[in-house]
């Protein structure tokens, strides 16, 4: 267990960090709750590193974290860091530590705490999902697995084929927010209309009874690449194979005339399957720029900035118009990162890193790295689209034809 804990003032009760994982915010599933309205259903995650070290990961998608002051995605955690989670402050510091004497009193929540019951006036709040509801009357909920800024990802079994699916359901509150509604929509739209191998496959969608969209994915059994890339640089092997599956998956979005936008190494899942081993699945097209028409008008707005700073194309950081370049870029970003271990470019906040992306040169790769794959790499992160590979497919051809060696 940690010796650290979160602390709202003098006169809360702390509450330790509950385990090596653990997620905050005002759904009763949380690890610790906070007063509903003050802070998003699944707001943030608190982890532990390998090294031992503490981190907070923002959930919202849509800024709502500040560590310190300054907006994050992902901070490192010490005694003495501030959190600000909406519009709630908590301090971390060391289990019994008084230095925060000064912190104004007031209520803290932990999952499973008793609460007040509502005023008789107040709705009713949605029930979360639980095992053994059924949507649909087609997919009976098994457990959840995972919970982000927009919604819950549950393990379901389909009633007649019993068959595992995972089913996302848009956390209710976000069902009036437009914005929202279009990048979950978008993301069935794109995945479901590309059907590429190393793309998820989205079979389904809907709303559920209390009126929250929801879409049905096949059940990915696997990791992040994310989570991978914590054990270090990878084999050039690796690399090429894990590369070339990507781009592939890519190159069907490109050919659909779907860019994704989003491409990190958190929306790359690997599969670990006997044969085949870091099967690649891309996710979340939520942030795809879809050029052909759909009912109800365009899905993405011109000249807006959408994406992760970390994996941004410099076009992209200047709120410029964006295309299939746009995706080599960062797909040159995630074979940067397996090949060295860490991000291209890191910074203080994620305004200096859009800023990085459009300005700076990355570190020099390895010297020991193969000749091919470094030229390939370096062009792919050209500030200029026109001097980087045109087309996803030139990516493939590189990788797989003169880079293994």
């Amino acid at each position: 267990m940690s010796d650290l804990e979160l602390i709202f003032g003098e006169d809360s009760v702390p509450v330790p960090f509950p385990g090596r994982r653990f997620s905050i915010g005002s759904d009763p599933a949380c690890e610790v709750r906070l007063p509903k309205g003050k802070v998003k259903p699944r707001h943030a995650e608190i982890a532990q590193g390998k090294d031992g070290g503490w981190w907070i990961r923002d959930l919202t998608g849509v800024g709502g974290l500040k560590v310190n002051g300054l907006k994050r995605e992902k901070s490192r955690l010490s005694p003495g860091s501030v959190l600000t989670l909406g519009t709630t402050t908590l301090h971390v510091r060391r289990a019994g530590d008084k230095e925060d004497a000064s912190l104004a009193p007031t209520q803290f929540f932990k999952v499973n705490a008793p609460q007040p019951p509502p005023p008789p006036d107040d709705p009713k709040p949605p029930r979360p999902l639980e095992p053994g509801d059924v949507i649909d009357n087609r997919y009976r909920i098994v457990a959840r697995i995972a919970a982000g800024g927009m919604g819950e990802v549950y393990r379901a079994e389909h009633l007649v084929l019993g068959k595992a699916f995972a089913v996302k359901v848009m956390h209710p509150e976000l069902t009036e927010d437009t914005e929202f509604v279009g990048r979950f929509k978008r993301e069935a739209i794109a995945a479901s209309r590309i059907g590429q191998q190393n793309i998820v496959d989205i079979s389904d969608f809907g709303r559920t009874p209390e009126g929250s969209l929801y879409s049905v994915m096949e059940f990915l059994d696997g990791r992040t690449l994310a989570s991978h890339l914590g054990d270090g640089p990878f084999s050039i092997a690796r690399i090429v194979f894990i590369g070339a599956q990507i781009a592939r998956a890519l190159f069907a979005a490109h050919q659909e005339e779907i860019i994704h936008r989003d491409l990190k190494p958190e929306n790359v899942m690997l599969l670990q399957q006997p044969g085949q081993p870091d099967f690649v699945k891309v996710l979340d097209f939520g942030a795809a720029k879809v050029s052909t028409p759909t009912p109800g008008g365009p899905l993405t707005a011109m000249g807006m900035v959408v994406g992760t700073p970390e994996y941004m194309s410099p076009e992209q950081a200047s709120g410029l118009a964006v295309d299939a370049r746009s995706d080599i870029y960062a797909l040159g970003l995630i074979l940067y990162e397996m090949l060295t271990g860490r991000p291209a470019f890191q910074g203080e906040t994620p305004s200096v890193v859009m800023v990085m992306q459009m300005t700076a040169d990355p570190a020099p790769l390895p010297a020991t790295a193969p000749k091919p794959l470094t030229r390939l790499i370096v062009q792919m992160l050209k500030k200029k689209p026109d001097e980087r590979p045109q087309t996803m497919g030139e990516v493939i051809s590189q990788l797989t034809r003169r880079t293994a060696g």
